[in-house]
């Protein structure tokens, strides 16, 4: 009986060192991760775009919690399990981390350009007369263009002017008004006349024989 009590202690003992030996064993053997790298150091982004970051974990047998992601400044760049969003002009940090490990990645957000599309004029030819004004006024297209600057511009200062579209009319002639926005141009036709105040001529009168002929001349104001 005793020698039956003894080794069932005996087993249970073994029983007892072993598993404790089991638990050292599996605490030595962890293995930690030593670094984490990212797929890219710098990303140029512009507004509403996404980039995928891939987050290397080494060793490869290393036990982590998983990769955790961060973004320095979520208005500007966001992060969701390594999905960078860009969300406005500005620059982030993302970071990656894991088993006590992490690496960045430095997001520059640009703002979204728009382009100008065509640009059109309320009046396509004028008529005027020395000294008038008038409004032209451009509507670039899209609405939500970038930059829908307008520069004006005329093919004969000395005949017509532009400022900001107001055109005056300097002398009777012909100028071409032109606005572009980009590289879209759009053109407006200004024929400028004087106004006559009076036609006068060389003679007032004349004595002619049977086929005798004078030449006139006209004198207009």
């Amino acid at each position: 009986m005793k020698r039956t009590i003894f080794n069932q202690i005996k087993i249970a003992v073994i029983l007892l060192l072993a598993l404790a030996g089991w638990g050292c064993t599996e605490k030595e053997t962890q293995v930690e991760v030593s670094s984490v790298s990212l797929n890219t150091a710098t990303i140029e982004m512009v507004e509403g775009e996404t980039f995928s970051l891939v987050a290397t974990v080494l060793p490869k047998d290393a036990e982590y919690d998983g990769v955790i992601w961060a973004s320095s400044n979520a208005s500007v760049a966001s992060v969701n399990s390594g999905t960078v969003t860009a969300v406005k002009e500005g620059t982030a940090t993302i970071t990656a981390s894991a088993g006590g490990k992490s690496s960045t990645c430095t997001v520059k957000v640009s703002t979204k350009v728009v382009a100008v599309t065509s640009i059109t004029l309320d009046k396509t030819s004028l008529s005027m007369k020395v000294g008038e004004t008038e409004t032209i006024t451009a509507t670039v297209n899209p609405g939500n263009a970038t930059d829908k600057s307008v520069t004006w511009g005329s093919s004969d200062v000395s005949v017509a002017t532009v400022s900001d579209g107001k055109v005056t009319a300097k002398k009777s002639g012909t100028a071409i008004i032109t606005a572009k926005s980009g590289s879209c141009i759009a053109e407006c036709t200004i024929a400028v006349s004087v106004d006559v105040e009076s036609v006068t001529l060389d003679k007032t009168s004349l004595e002619l024989t049977i086929d005798e002929t004078v030449q006139l001349t006209a004198t207009v104001k």
